[in-house]
């Protein structure tokens, strides 16, 4: 029920926001469910001072944005790939109180690649080798009080250049 309500909220803030957010990004068009398969969410909360709040918010959002494109959202342990919102934030100094909030945020896709036993099992089994990315989103977080909103900003304008790029709904 919050989740819907937080939803519903930026339903109306969302537009306004995203237009003035900077982006970047590169999706795969061959990053479908069914070439990606369960997909696990991942948060990485660097922010301090409270800029970000509301990661469970974020969480249900990605999960249901997931769903709707057709993706299974599955635990960690249960997928090959996740998608990843990462928030590096903090306050800038301020005379007197507690100054905006600015950062970065990144939404990536991807999968961590693993060596297999087979090969060279002395030096790589077990290990990581690298990261698949199939895609990431990234910008800036201009000066705030609070980065909830621009995160989930975010995270549609994500959604919506991925069904742009990918095509599926």
């Amino acid at each position: 029920m919050r989740a819907a309500t937080s939803v519903a909220i930026l339903a109306f803030a969302t537009p306004a926001i995203a237009d003035s957010l900077p982006t970047m990004g590169r999706i795969s068009e061959n990053a479908t469910p069914e070439n990606i398969g369960p997909v696990a969410v991942s948060l990485a909360d660097r922010s301090l001072d409270a800029c970000w709040t509301n990661l469970r918010d974020v969480r249900e959002y990605v999960e249901e944005k997931l769903v709707d494109e057709g993706f299974e959202v599955t635990q960690a342990g249960g997928a090959s790939y996740s998608l990843g919102v990462a928030v590096l934030a903090s306050r800038r100094p301020a005379l007197f109180g507690q100054g905006p909030c600015q950062g970065l945020v990144n939404i990536y896709m991807g999968a961590s690649v693993l060596a297999p036993n087979e090969i060279r099992a002395d030096l790589f089994a077990g290990r990581l080798r690298g990261n698949f990315t199939v895609a990431e989103f990234s910008g800036i977080i201009p000066e705030v009080d609070n980065v909830d909103e621009i995160v989930t900003s975010y995270v549609s304008l994500f959604f919506e250049a991925y069904r742009e790029r990918v095509g599926q709904n």
